[in-house]
């Protein structure tokens, strides 16, 4: 996801979901899960 969106951002797409799911993965990250997979999300979002 980071290589995508750097890519975006050199490129100047506009990738609002892209954006979206790398501020869930950071949140994620900071919340301590940040070695987990995408169902580390489906997780945050059942609290």
């Amino acid at each position: 996801l980071g290589l995508a969106m750097e890519a975006a951002k050199q490129s100047k797409s506009a990738t609002p979901m892209g954006s979206m799911a790398n501020d869930l993965y950071a949140t994620l990250q900071h919340q301590g899960a940040g070695t987990e997979d995408f169902s580390a999300i489906f997780k945050l979002f059942s609290k």
